[in-house]
């Protein structure tokens, strides 16, 4: 069973990485990594907060942190406030996402609080239908 420990510390990409030293939250989560699912925000995260959003960028190391992580785990997902199609532009994660198909694994991307999603798999962004206004009932309404 996965042992739960404190927060390892670490506020850079880098942690992920297998440089010495480990501390022992990591070992314990490499130790449950077939069963664990990872979801990453992107700003803040993978990016940095900027002024203006449409400028964000990835940082320089996460596609190869993020390729690597995926290889560790059950289940990498990226999640966002923002709209699928808007990230994929920004990041790169297309590739990123065919750089972790090479490996077996499948890179999900979540985008506007989870109404829209994307996979490696498919290529595909996934809106929810839209559904069709409803009638407002009103106490005034005739009773039908």
């Amino acid at each position: 069973m996965c042992a739960p420990g404190p927060p390892c510390g670490h506020d850079r990409l880098d942690a992920w990485s297998s440089s010495p030293p480990t501390p022992p939250a990591v070992r314990r989560s490499r130790a449950c990594s077939p069963r664990v699912a990872v979801g990453l925000d992107f700003d803040g995260t993978l990016a940095p907060i900027v002024d203006d959003p449409a400028r964000a960028w990835i940082h320089p190391d996460a596609p190869e942190l993020v390729v690597a992580l995926a290889e560790k785990v059950r289940s990498l997902a990226i999640v966002t406030g923002r709209p699928v199609g808007q990230l994929l532009e920004l990041s790169g994660l297309e590739a990123i996402g065919r750089d972790v198909a090479r490996h077996g694994q499948v890179l999900e991307v979540h985008g506007q609080y989870g109404n829209e999603h994307w996979t490696s798999a498919h290529g595909m962004v996934h809106s929810p239908t839209p559904r069709p206004p409803s009638p407002i009932s009103s106490p005034h309404s005739p009773a039908g």
